[in-house]
């Protein structure tokens, strides 16, 4: 099957390694041999798996060739030919084949975390509808083969009208596939078929935040803290990981338990790997960062706005920006026009202020708010009353 992907990844499937002009490839997972068929003969070959990578390597072991595995299709095979079994698997139309199917099996066992895998109706039972998109619809769904039940997110290859819709979502794709977090929703394996493609994931049955908020209607100032703490904890991973969400929001946190600090966050269809300033307009009203709705360039900095929008709705169980009509949110919204409310400690009010500051430059990082003793992160603060002075008098408490 030609994968939908395979106008993205423009080029060779094998690329050539130079020396000097990349980087090195992570430590290999599995090393072993391969017999690829070409239009002529079968070579044997010596390869490495190294984290998203294929590496055909000389009999010295140095690199010489290369696939990049990320969206390309996977599909294994065993042939009865004559009285003789063949074991195998497809990357994309090249063909490998393997001695036995033990070795097959280690193959799969981590290209299927890799690659996009076929035929999920023999993996997973659809059990039900449990929620829908714009562009998707989520199913429970239940493993064949231990009956877990997960949530398969299944979108249509019909609503994806450009390439930049395309692009989108092989970059989600990327991103969901290099993150490992406890707070970050897991995507197990990514299926297509000739009409969709399916992320198979974590099923997560205890509703959003949103719900959560509308049966409490706020959060106790300390349990607003503690559940701060934690989304600042995994927004500064994610940002180490040089990701940023771009649509954080009540809707796009999943709580995971009873307690209101256990959540995933869920919904990366947004987001983008950070290595230049971006210029997209995205996100969603109410939560976007200012600049962004200024039609300026931005960075992560705008997941800490949308943080802060978070904040605020969970110590005064109320929108910063509530308005009659969508026009006058977003103005307030890029106005950044709000007013904290003496029902929560100074300290709060100073650090929704500076999370929601209207200029970037002004506004902390995740790891510089995470120094502020308020979120109790860490046993041990030094040298925090810069990231509060900034917008205000307020010092938090120090422990030295």
């Amino acid at each position: 099957m030609e994968s939908i992907f395979t106008c993205v990844e423009t080029g060779s499937l094998w690329g050539p390694y130079i020396p000097g002009s990349q980087s090195k490839f992570p430590p290999a997972s599995l090393i072993g041999v391969l017999k690829a068929k070409t239009s002529k003969e079968l070579l044997t070959i010596s390869v490495q798996l190294c984290g998203n990578y294929l590496v055909q390597c000389s009999i010295m072991g140095f690199p010489e060739h290369f696939i990049n595995l990320e969206l390309k299709i996977f599909e294994p095979f065993i042939e009865d030919l004559n009285s003789e079994k063949l074991y195998g698997f497809y990357i994309e139309s090249q063909v490998f084949y393997v001695d036995n199917e033990q070795i097959l099996n280690a193959w799969v066992r981590f290209l299927r975390k890799i690659c996009i895998l076929t035929h999920i109706e023999d993996d997973y039972i659809i059990i039900k509808p449990i929620g829908k998109g714009s562009t998707s619809i989520v199913y429970l769904a239940e493993s064949v083969i231990n009956s877990k039940q997960v949530s398969v997110k299944c979108v249509k290859k019909s609503s994806i009208t450009s390439k930049a819709n395309l692009a989108n979502l092989g970059n989600e794709i990327k991103i969901l596939q290099r993150l490992k977090h406890d707070n970050i929703c897991r995507l197990y394996y990514v299926y297509e078929d000739k009409d969709a493609v399916y992320f198979v994931m974590e099923y997560l049955p205890h509703g959003d935040l949103l719900s959560r908020l509308n049966q409490k209607e706020k959060f106790s100032e300390e349990n607003s803290a503690k559940f701060m703490g934690k989304l600042l904890t995994t927004i500064d991973y994610l940002h180490s990981q040089n990701i940023v969400h771009r649509d954080l929001k009540l809707e796009n946190i999943i709580m995971t338990g009873p307690t209101d600090d256990d959540f995933k966050i869920i919904d990366f269809g947004l987001s983008y790997i950070n290595t230049s300033p971006q210029h997209k307009k995205c996100g969603s009203p109410g939560y976007v960062a200012p600049e962004i709705l200024r039609d300026e360039e931005y960075d992560y900095k705008i997941d800490i706005f949308s943080a802060g929008v978070i904040l605020y709705v969970l110590l005064y169980g109320k929108h910063p920006f509530e308005a009659r009509n969508l026009d006058k949110i977003l103005q307030k919204n890029v106005e950044c026009n709000f007013r904290t409310h003496r029902s929560t400690s100074e300290i709060a009010a100073a650090i929704i202020n500076l999370m929601m500051h209207p200029e970037p430059t002004l506004r902390p990082s995740a790891s510089q708010l995470l120094e502020v003793d308020w979120f109790g992160q860490k046993g041990k603060i030094l040298n925090c009353s810069s990231v509060i002075t900034s917008v205000s008098s307020i010092n938090p408490q120090i422990i030295v």
